[in-house]
């Protein structure tokens, strides 16, 4: 039979070995990664956060010109006082500029113009060297009636006159660009 001494000494003798063992589990977990996966799992969330910001950025033109279109045709319909419409807005950063068949459509429902327009300048070179647009390219039909349309106002027809704006236009200085109409299909009516 054991002496109730040495049965003290032997459950003090196993926990301290149990004791022992678990320091040296919680060493190995923490030598062989668990602060490793922590900072692997913040790795690969950064990393997935900067590859959804790069394929964002990659197709930013693309978005662009989808939601781009609309803010456009407002813009121009605003300025020349009719309704202004584009099929496409192709914008790209190593290719040129896209404006496909943007047509002017008077209150009548008559279409004064149906063009498309090409910059044959990419994104990044706009961005680096905005004053410099390179050369634009101008295709398609254009209807000039100097009595009535809403390009009268424009080359100075008998309708209405808008009203003047509060300030002028004013272009950068250094701006460059080269027009070509090209097959560019004028009407004018008087």
């Amino acid at each position: 039979m054991s002496e109730p001494g040495q049965s003290e000494q032997t459950s003090a003798s196993l926990a301290e070995r149990q004791r022992e063992d678990q320091a040296e589990r919680v060493a190995i977990i923490e030598n062989s990664g668990g602060k490793r996966r922590r900072r692997g799992r913040k790795r690969a969330v950064l990393g997935s956060v900067l590859l959804v910001l790069l394929l964002v950025l990659v197709l930013l033109p693309q978005i662009a010109g989808t939601f781009g279109k609309g803010i456009v045709e407002s813009k121009a319909s605003e300025a020349l006082g009719a309704d202004i419409r584009i099929e496409r807005l192709g914008l790209s950063w190593f290719g040129s500029q896209r404006v496909g068949s943007l047509r002017l459509v008077d209150g009548s429902l008559r279409e004064a113009a149906d063009i498309d327009v090409r910059v044959e300048r990419s994104l990044v070179g706009l961005v680096t060297n905005w004053k410099n647009l390179g050369k634009i390219v101008v295709r398609g039909s254009v209807t000039l009636d100097r009595t009535e349309g809403p390009l009268a106002d424009l080359i100075g027809g008998e309708s209405e006159q808008a009203e003047p704006s509060s300030g002028s236009a004013k272009l950068p200085s250094g701006l460059k660009a080269e027009l070509v109409f090209d097959g560019l299909d004028v009407r004018y009516l008087d």
